[in-house]
């Protein structure tokens, strides 16, 4: 995608319920803006799931991961 064009996901999906088809555009896994996306609103605009309860062992532990490109 070399144009800066506003990236639409029912653009990359292939959803075909009378044959049963699911289907997505492989450009998903690889294209550089589709990524710049997702990190932009999955990541870094949304609440996500860090971790389970049971990751922490003891009262004041804690537990260090990455949320997309950001340390949490």
């Amino acid at each position: 995608m070399g144009k800066k064009q506003e990236i639409k996901f029912e653009d990359f999906l292939i959803d075909d319920k009378e044959k049963g088809i699911y289907r997505t555009d492989r450009r998903v896994f690889t294209d550089e803006d589709i990524f710049e996306m997702e990190m932009k609103t999955i990541f870094e605009k949304n609440w996500v799931y860090l971790c389970h309860e049971s990751q922490i062992k003891t009262p004041n532990s804690f537990f260090t991961v990455y949320m997309g490109r950001q340390p949490v």
